[in-house]
């Protein structure tokens, strides 16, 4: 890295230091996350594969099984819950990423991935019921 690119950090960092004003209160800026949300909202939407597996799921009769038939908004919640993670995090995702900076936010939204993978795949033997 040029020693150019360590001189504008430091003048960036110094400006978001001095800069009091939240967000919220910048219309550029709530015109920004107001035009991500329906963008992040799309990328939800067209997890294409995501949704194949738990539609073909439903026709398992194991599966069907397992979850005692589920019917209707119990169907809806099942089908739609690993979308609802994302659509929680939106309001907060700003937030922490302005605070903790880029690198830490994906650091900590992989963790929480990896987190939810194992208690998935250790789920199998749950006998939760």
């Amino acid at each position: 890295m040029s020693p150019v690119g360590g001189i504008v950090d430091g003048l960036v960092e110094t400006i978001i230091k001095k800069d009091k004003v939240k967000w919220w209160n910048k219309p550029n800026l709530r015109k920004l996350y107001l035009l991500l949300v329906p963008f992040c909202l799309f990328i939800e939407s067209t997890s294409g594969f995501d949704s194949s597996m738990m539609n073909g799921m439903q026709a398992l009769v194991y599966w069907k099984e397992y979850f005692n038939y589920p019917k209707g908004g119990e169907l809806g919640l099942l089908v739609a819950c690993y979308n609802l993670g994302a659509l929680t995090s939106i309001p907060f995702i700003s937030g922490l990423s302005d605070h903790v900076g880029r690198r830490w936010s994906i650091v900590f939204g992989s963790v929480i991935m990896i987190i939810g993978s194992i208690m998935q795949g250790l789920s199998v033997n749950c006998k939760c019921s």
